[in-house]
Order: C-alpha cells, then sequence, then structure tokens
C-alpha cells in the first residue's frame, strides 16, 4: 500500500506518555532553552549557508562547462556519476544550474539538516496519510511483532528511482517472508513548477 508523509512526529506517540508527563513535555515544546535553541540553530543554520555558497561556485563553474563544447561531456559524466544511472540528456538538459535547480538541492539539504532521524538513534514515528487522502496511520503501525520494516521512499518523478523500482521489488519478492515492505511518497523530486526533468509524471495503475 502507497501512503504519503502528513507530518512527521518529534517524540513518541502521545498514548504512550502519562498525562502529567505529556503537559510536560509540551511546555519543553513551547520554551525550549536558549542554549539548545542556539545549537540547533548553528548546526543548521552555518552548514546551510556554506553550502549554499558552494552550490552558487560549483553552478557557476559548471555552467561555463555546459556552454563549451569541449567540455560538454564532463558535465554529462558528472550527471551520470551523482545519479548512478545513464540518463538521456534530453531528459534534464534543459534544466541544469538553473534558479529552480538551485533551490530544489537548497531545500534538500535544509531538510537533511532538520531530519529528525539519526542513526543509532530511535525512529521517528510520523504520520502517514493514503493517497486517497481517507486514511492516517502511524509508521509504526507496519511493524509487525520482531519482523524488519524496510520503508522505501520515493517519488515517480525522480528517474532514479523509476530505473530502480524493478530491483527494489526483486528484494520484496525474496524476503518477504522474513521482512515487512512499506513504500512512502514523499515530495516531488522534479515537480512541473519546480526543478522539472522532460519525464511523465503519470503514476501507473
Amino acid at each position: 500500500m502507497l501512503y504519503k508523509y502528513e507530518h512527521t512526529a518529534t517524540l513518541k506517540a502521545w498514548e504512550t506518555v502519562g498525562e502529567d508527563e505529556h503537559t510536560r513535555l509540551s511546555r519543553k515544546l513551547r520554551k525550549p532553552p536558549y542554549g539548545t535553541m542556539l545549537r540547533k540553530l548553528s548546526a543548521t543554520v552555518l552548514p546551510y549557508c556554506i553550502v549554499t555558497v558552494l552550490l552558487l561556485v560549483a553552478f557557476f563553474f559548471l555552467s561555463f562547462l555546459r556552454l563549451l563544447p569541449r567540455t560538454k561531456w564532463i558535465v554529462v559524466k558528472l550527471m551520470q556519476m551523482i545519479a548512478s544511472i545513464t540518463l538521456p540528456t534530453e531528459v534534464y538538459w534543459h534544466s541544469l544550474f538553473t534558479w529552480p535547480m538551485l533551490k530544489s538541492l537548497r531545500n534538500a539539504i535544509l531538510r537533511e539538516l532538520q531530519k529528525s532521524a539519526r542513526i543509532d538513534h530511535p525512529a521517528p514515528n510520523p504520520t502517514l496519510v493514503s493517497t486517497d487522502g481517507l486514511t492516517q496511520c502511524r509508521l509504526f503501525n507496519f511493524c509487525k511483532g520482531n519482523r524488519p520494516l524496510v520503508v522505501n521512499f520515493c517519488s515517480w518523478t525522480c528517474p532514479v528511482f523509476r530505473a530502480k523500482v524493478g530491483e527494489f521489488l526483486s528484494i520484496v519478492h525474496e524476503f518477504s517472508d522474513v521482512a515487512d515492505f512499506l513504500t512512502v511518497y514523499i515530495d516531488e523530486a522534479h515537480p512541473s513548477n519546480g526543478w522539472a526533468f522532460k519525464v511523465s509524471s503519470k503514476l501507473p495503475a
């Protein structure tokens, strides 16, 4: 079944917390300590600003290479390395190093810096909404006993996801007897009103 994010939970579900602790935690959420706020701000804003400046420098340099016939192959090779698959140049060439591409990469970096999920830490338990908007549930509701839950975050406008979805399905068939699998649809990788690739946005039936 296909689900999508509504929002990300930052604490364990309230039903597992006593009412007094619920109130205490809510108060802490409303007024976090100044030192904590400062640490979180510096941990996000400073890397974000540094990466944005580096992106601007890289965009300027690669845009110059893109215009030169003899160095065009460098940009094509770089895209293949980043995507890990071979993409036809007509899919992405028109949108390379444009303002929508820069905005998309900056937003992706900011989301990465703000993620609550961390390696070797308890997994967050976000609310998921069915694609028809009629059903809501928590991510942990799909956990069954001690069986691992493999979550695949996808976007149909991402050519890399389309190219590798067959590999994912083969893994599902091979290990479905020992693990459960869930596909979660997230933000569009290349929306029509943003950094758009020339790919069909129609989901298969």
